[in-house]
Order: structure tokens, then C-alpha cells, then sequence
């Protein structure tokens, strides 16, 4: 985020006002949901394990991706991946 605000010539406390006067959301909330939404599609198009797609998608650990997954979908990784099936 920090390089994001340098390169638009501004400091990261305005740029993260900015875009949550803009978005309705955090800058942070917009990446999760974005990375969570690739998440997804991980799941859905290739066989990886859930520990690499945490790790392909910056998660510090796999528990934690697991924990923010299900805040936003409502299931666990596994679980949807096994829905998909």
C-alpha cells in the first residue's frame, strides 16, 4: 500500500481515506475480498494443496487463510472445495 500511495504522490493515510470515502470499504477489507475471491478460483481450477494457495496468496499461515476464508464465505476451503465436485 505504501508503494500504491507513493506512486499516486500521496501519503498512505490519505490514500487509505480516500479510497474508503470512495469504495465504502478499507483498503485492507478490498484485498482480502480480492484475495479470497482468487482464493476461489484456486480452488475450483487446479489441485493444489490449501497450504500452497495460502502461501501463493501471502497468508503468514494457513490457519489464519482458513479463518478468513470462512469469514467470508461461510465455509471452510476444503468444504468448498468439496462442493465443487
Amino acid at each position: 500500500m505504501e508503494a500504491l500511495a507513493a506512486y499516486c504522490g500521496c501519503s498512505l493515510s490519505h490514500l487509505r481515506h480516500r479510497f474508503k470515502e470512495e469504495t465504502g470499504i478499507s483498503m485492507v477489507q478490498y484485498i482480502r475480498k480480492k484475495k479470497i475471491e482468487r482464493a476461489k478460483l484456486m480452488l475450483a481450477d487446479t489441485d493444489y494443496p490449501i497450504a500452497k494457495i495460502s502461501s501463493q496468496l501471502g497468508f503468514c499461515a494457513e490457519s489464519y487463510f482458513i479463518t478468513v476464508f470462512r469469514q467470508e464465505t461461510g465455509m471452510t476451503p476444503r468444504r468448498f472445495r468439496e462442493g465443487l465436485g
